[in-house]
């Protein structure tokens, strides 16, 4: 929680925009890379025999929240 919210503060500031722009498109990839490895985090946790319901709902949360952040960083 406290990695989204200190991106998040990486947005406040007197910035050019261009600087600003360069700070989200970064920002943005990373989160994608974030995504991607929670999702083979889901997929090899939800192929096990017994999958860990507790850890398949946190990761998909972690999932949700990511996807959440780069849609609005995207606007």
């Amino acid at each position: 929680m406290n990695f989204l919210i200190l991106g998040t503060l990486a947005f406040v500031g007197h910035q050019s925009s261009g600087g600003t722009q360069m700070t989200r498109l970064s920002r943005i990839e990373s989160l994608k890379s974030r995504h991607f490895r929670i999702d083979q985090k889901i997929m090899s946790e939800g192929g096990r025999p017994r999958p860990d319901e507790r850890v398949l709902m946190c990761l998909k949360l972690q999932k949700l929240r990511i996807k959440e952040e780069i849609e609005r960083l995207s606007v």
